[in-house]
C-alpha cells in the first residue's frame, strides 16, 4: 500500500504510482494508483525463485521447491548444476541446495549459469 508500493499476488505484480501527489490524486477521484500490472508467467516464477532462493544462507529446499512448482529441482536445473558444484559455487544435497562462500562472491556468475542452464 502506498505511492511507489510493489505487490506480488496471484501471479500478477504491479507497482502504485510512485509520486505521492499523483498517488492520492487518484484516491480522490477513485482512479486506479497502479501504474504497471505484469502477468508472471511459470518460467519467470521459477527463476526468480531461485536467484532469490540462492541468496538465502539456508538456500533452497528442493522437496518444497518442487512441490510448489511441480517439477524436478534436478530437471529444470539440470545443466548448470554440476557445473556450479565442480567450481565450488553451490553446495548440492538430496534435499537443499545453497551457495558456497566462494558462489556467494560470485553471485552474478551463478546466477547466469542458472538461467542458462534451465530446461523447462
Amino acid at each position: 500500500f502506498g505511492a511507489g508500493a510493489h505487490s506480488f499476488f496471484e501471479n500478477k505484480t504491479w507497482s502504485n504510482v510512485p509520486i505521492v501527489k499523483k498517488y492520492l490524486a487518484a484516491d480522490f477521484e477513485h482512479r486506479t494508483q497502479q501504474q504497471s500490472i505484469e502477468v508472471i508467467s511459470k518460467k519467470q516464477q521459477i527463476e526468480e525463485s531461485v536467484i532469490l532462493g540462492l541468496r538465502l544462507i539456508d538456500g533452497i529446499t528442493i522437496p518444497e521447491w518442487e512441490e510448489r512448482y511441480s517439477a524436478s529441482f534436478r530437471d529444470t536445473f539440470g545443466l548448470a548444476l554440476p557445473l556450479l558444484q565442480n567450481q565450488k559455487l553451490i553446495t548440492l544435497s538430496d534435499n537443499q541446495v545453497s551457495l558456497t562462500a566462494k558462489g556467494r562472491d560470485l553471485f552474478d556468475n551463478v546466477a547466469a549459469e542458472v538461467m542458462r542452464g534451465i530446461t523447462q
